[in-house]
């Protein structure tokens, strides 16, 4: 037994060789006061140099691309001072193409605690960085589409737990210590949260995308209509890794019933009655809406019409103080909020 093992250990230098062939792969020793490092053929083939015996720490330090050399430098600064140490920086191979490796080291301390020797692996990371790039990439027009869709994005683990809401705090107002667990449902109008929650529940234990429609509470107390979808992320296993989805506030001009259409019932007589309802003045309705005072005066006195966006910035206002519009826009009446 004993005789197999030696036999085996015997062949550890073309193990080595054969690890070094598959490629971007050396060892390496050296004696840093002596200025003198010793490589693997495969060390002198990642960093782009012609096979030989010996290397001095000024021609590895040729290679290394300009930007990164305070990386280079503070590594073997570490080195001197007997500490391990592990760095990713760029090589300028001879033909002027530029590539990543990562270096691993270890320092060899005496007993008096003097350096003795500097032992590492190089590794071409080439690869790993592509993708780490492309990642990025993606991340990077992801993150612009929805900055120019003013949508907020929010993630979950894999028990439904939230990880990021995006923005949520300058949105709600609600504190991210709050957020976590169930604390953002809070927000949500107590009219809508059951049902909104209870959609929610179906879908993430079914694995299935997640659609809802309800107000959302803002940093200035009023509730607001938004649109939220979600979608789970699957592992390779076939398993739920993530969950990932979009906050977005309604569309200008939607009808009650949340279909599409420019030219939906919404008169000035409704108007008139939906304050007689709530006692409101004009100027409450001014304040709540943001349309102007003069322009609800036309619109009432039917001297005017209104731009769609100010009719939706009216209809939200009065619904959110407790006006119903029936489906058709024919009729409203006063729900207790």
């Amino acid at each position: 037994m004993h005789q197999r093992s030696r036999t085996l250990w015997t062949s550890s230098a073309h193990l080595l060789a054969v690890a070094q062939r598959q490629g971007g792969l050396g060892f390496w020793s050296g004696d840093l006061a002596a200025n003198e490092i010793y490589g693997t053929d495969g060390f002198y083939r990642s960093l782009g140099l012609g096979v030989r015996s010996l290397l001095s720490f000024s021609e590895w330090q040729s290679v290394v691309y300009a930007s990164d050399l305070d990386i280079f430098l503070s590594m073997f600064a570490l080195l001197r001072d007997g500490q391990s140490v592990c760095r990713d920086f760029r090589i300028v191979h001879p033909d002027r193409s530029v590539h990543w490796i990562r270096v691993d080291t270890d320092a060899i301390v005496g007993a008096d605690g003097q350096l003795r020797r500097v032992v590492g692996v190089l590794l071409n990371i080439d690869r790993e960085r592509e993708l780490l790039l492309a990642a990025e990439r993606e991340n990077d027009r992801f993150r612009m589409l929805v900055k120019l869709t003013g949508d907020y994005v929010w993630t979950t683990d894999i028990n439904g737990a939230i990880v990021e809401l995006q923005a949520w705090q300058p949105l709600t107002g609600q504190p991210p210590e709050i957020q976590t667990s169930a604390g953002w449902t809070k927000m949500i109008h107590p009219d809508d949260r059951i049902r909104v929650t209870t959609e929610w529940k179906a879908s993430f234990e079914n694995g299935r995308p997640y659609n809802v429609r309800y107000r959302l509470q803002h940093a200035d107390g009023l509730h607001r209509w938004v649109t939220v979808t979600g979608a789970p992320i699957f592992a390779e296993s076939g398993n739920v890794r993530e969950w990932i989805g979009l906050i977005r506030h309604d569309a200008p001009i939607t009808t009650p019933n949340n279909t599409e259409k420019r030219d939906w019932a919404f008169t000035s007589a409704q108007v008139r009655g939906a304050r007689a309802m709530l006692n409101w003045s004009v100027d409450t309705l001014s304040a709540a809406s943001g349309v102007s005072v003069a322009t609800i005066l036309r619109f009432e006195s039917e001297k005017t019409s209104l731009r769609d966006s100010s009719k939706l910035q009216l209809y939200n206002a009065l619904e959110q103080a407790g006006i119903q519009f029936s489906s058709d826009g024919s009729s409203i009446s006063l729900r207790p909020v």
